[in-house]
């Protein structure tokens, strides 16, 4: 049956189905080695799964025969950063592995999440939920022919990649193994021995000792073996934070409004780089065609970087040389183990010269970056500002809090007086 967009719980076949194809796929994974793009495995508390692309979903099985299904598809649209995001869990039930729950979150966090017990179960979404990424990360485990579809082609890129010896099976076998071994995990337990006949087409291909220990482990061959469960919760802790009252572009919105207002750390000079050297002396033959001025503005965050040019009237302009430049090297050059890397660099040239300025502590009036990545990010901050030392952090720093979100103050450019602090509160920012 094909999924909806969203998800539908009616979509999903039953928990035991998914678990059997879901662990083959793991237990095939193991059989291939060390060559796997994908990391599919099967842990104490439940299967992972993850595309090599950030896409993943997570399965465990919970005490008293019910089943948790959580993840996140690049695709899907259950977070808006222009709307309050869904809580996925705002009508679970208490018998949620809620210490399961909150350890995957603190990784990953999650895009959809079903429940089931005799039945699957999910939230309502609102209305402007149109993906959730259900479809592409589950048709592969709910459908045989899904299965033999999507992962016999990945095993046969694995087959025939260099490392491997020549004479191996074409795709047609592999996909008749895979068909084989799915109808035989779905149907109950299988015998060790009835996994090997099926194995026997690939000449040895994959490591029928690995494969069986995954699905031994999985509870899906003969035995009294029995699969990973976590236990069933009692109920949301009171500890879990409520939903969020602010959108994120709201409270992005707090921060850099906060942001433009503070002060920068005086800071000695780094000492020039050679991307630095690169970036005038590029910036500086390039102004002579534009009217002798121009100035070139980036912003670093994380793995991610966006810049512009402008002219000496402000009108931005294009110039195929800047993807030349080493942004990235110059800001990790820069970087310093206390005193931290700036976000934001701005290169002016004009016929005095080339003068370069950074700026740590504030997001200055002269960046106008658009789409994307027009600011640092929630994240890229609070990822920043947790390395640098204590006395490096500038005073609006504590906008960056998990609980800012779900509480925000009254006027973010007061502090609210910490316990034991005579100050009153008042921002340093």
């Amino acid at each position: 049956m094909p999924f909806h967009h969203p998800g539908r719980p009616e979509d999903l076949p039953d928990p035991a189905r998914i678990w059997a194809l879901a662990a083959l796929t793991c237990a095939v994974c193991s059989g291939l080695g060390s060559f796997w793009p994908e990391n599919h495995r099967l842990d104490d508390d439940g299967l992972h799964l993850e595309d090599g692309g950030g896409s993943w979903w997570r399965m465990t099985r919970v005490a008293g025969g019910r089943f948790l299904l959580l993840g996140w598809d690049r695709d899907g649209s259950t977070f808006r950063s222009d709307e309050l995001p869904v809580d996925l869990f705002a009508d679970a039930p208490g018998w949620l592995p809620w210490e399961w729950v909150e350890r995957t979150e603190e990784v990953d966090a999650p895009g959809f999440a079903y429940w089931w017990d005799q039945t699957w179960g999910r939230i309502a979404y609102p209305s402007w939920v149109d993906e959730d990424g259900l479809d592409e990360q589950l048709a592969r485990c709910s459908s045989v022919d899904e299965l033999v579809y999507r992962l016999g082609d990945l095993v046969d890129t694995a087959l025939h990649d260099p490392d491997y010896p020549d004479g191996l099976p074409e795709l047609e076998t592999i996909g008749s193994v895979i068909r084989t071994l799915a109808g035989a995990v779905i149907a109950g337990r299988v015998r060790p021995e009835s996994v090997r006949e099926a194995l026997a087409p690939l000449n040895g291909a994959l490591d029928s000792t690995a494969l069986l220990e995954v699905l031994g482990r999985a509870g899906l061959l003969t035995g009294d073996r029995v699969p990973p469960e976590v236990p069933a919760g009692t109920g949301r802790p009171d500890t879990r934070r409520g939903p969020w009252t602010i959108s994120y572009d709201a409270w992005e919105d707090m921060v850099t409004a906060v942001a433009r207002t503070a002060p920068e750390f005086a800071r000695p000079e780094p000492p020039e780089s050679e991307s630095e050297r690169d970036l005038r002396s590029w910036l500086r033959d390039t102004a002579a065609r534009f009217g002798g001025t121009l100035t070139y503005t980036a912003l670093c965050a994380g793995q991610v970087s966006s810049s512009y040019l402008y002219d000496g009237a402000g009108r931005r302009v294009d110039d195929p040389g800047m993807t030349g430049l080493d942004v990235f090297g110059m800001h990790q050059h820069d970087h310093h183990p206390e005193r931290g890397s700036w976000f934001f660099l701005r290169a002016h040239a004009d016929p005095e010269g080339v003068t370069v300025e950074r700026a740590y502590d504030h997001h200055p009036d002269w960046w106008r970056g658009t789409g994307f990545l027009s600011r640092p990010g929630i994240g890229p901050l609070q990822r920043e500002m947790a390395l640098r030392a204590p006395e490096w952090r500038p005073g609006w720093v504590w906008l960056l809090d998990e609980e800012i979100p779900h509480d925000p103050p009254a006027d973010p450019f007061v502090r609210p007086p910490l316990a034991g602090d005579r100050s009153g509160g008042a921002s340093d920012a």
